[in-house]
């Protein structure tokens, strides 16, 4: 039983580490990198920086997010897509949930 237990250990840390390779390879380059966050927010940027919990640091973002507006006349929704640009931003790691090039 202890053996599986250290098995299962050893790939867990196996699997920490190919994902923070992956991350310090994003950080070298300048490619965009699309952050999606829990709430539905996404983020277009520069991966400058990472910690131990994937705290990133993003640079020249574009946020992009959808809201809903109800309509006064017919009482119907409309999704409306907005946008804003921030030259650096600092998005905590348990709120991130996937992160791709752009």
């Amino acid at each position: 039983m202890s053996k599986i237990l250290q098995e299962l250990k050893k790939e867990e840390l196996y699997q920490k580490d190919d994902q923070n390779n992956l991350l310090k390879n994003w950080c070298g380059y300048n490619t965009k990198t699309i952050v999606r966050l829990k709430n539905g927010h996404n983020f277009i940027g520069f991966l400058r920086s990472f910690d131990k919990h994937k705290n990133l640091i993003v640079e020249d973002v574009v946020e992009i997010w959808q809201e809903k507006r109800r309509m006064l006349i017919d009482k119907s929704f409309k999704i409306i897509t907005r946008s804003r640009y921030e030259s650096s931003i600092f998005l905590r790691g348990d709120s991130v949930s996937s992160l791709s090039h752009a």
